[in-house]
């Protein structure tokens, strides 16, 4: 999954209107983009002071985004714990595996001997 790109900054020129006053968004204005819906606000409207290269949400989309992070930290979780556990069971196979071929080896080795 490819990084995520920061919000663009600058509207297209005299092209978009923000979403809270109806009015165009100028390149003077330094609008702020939703990063889910892709609607502009001037960041008076936003909350921002400043725009800089930050993720932000509007209002609609940040009230789920919480729920979101939250979700996905605990699949990241669930994942760290199966890794965990898949490396337990590697190791548990290899182990076993070496029990195994130490005992056919010691087999073989009475065979030959019982032979000669």
């Amino acid at each position: 999954m490819s990084e995520p790109k920061p919000p663009s900054r600058k509207s297209s020129v005299g092209k978009d209107k923000c979403s809270s006053c109806s009015k165009v968004i100028s390149e003077k204005d330094d609008g702020i983009q939703c990063e889910i819906c892709q609607t502009w606000f001037h960041p008076k409207y936003g909350y921002v002071q400043k725009c800089t290269n930050i993720q932000w949400y509007c209002d609609t989309y940040n009230k789920g985004i919480g729920q979101v992070v939250e979700e996905l930290s605990k699949v990241k979780n669930r994942q760290e714990n199966t890794e965990v556990m898949t490396q337990k069971a590697n190791n548990e196979i290899d182990s076993v595996t070496k029990v195994q071929m130490n005992s056919i080896r010691l087999e073989l080795s009475w065979t030959n001997t019982a032979v000669y």
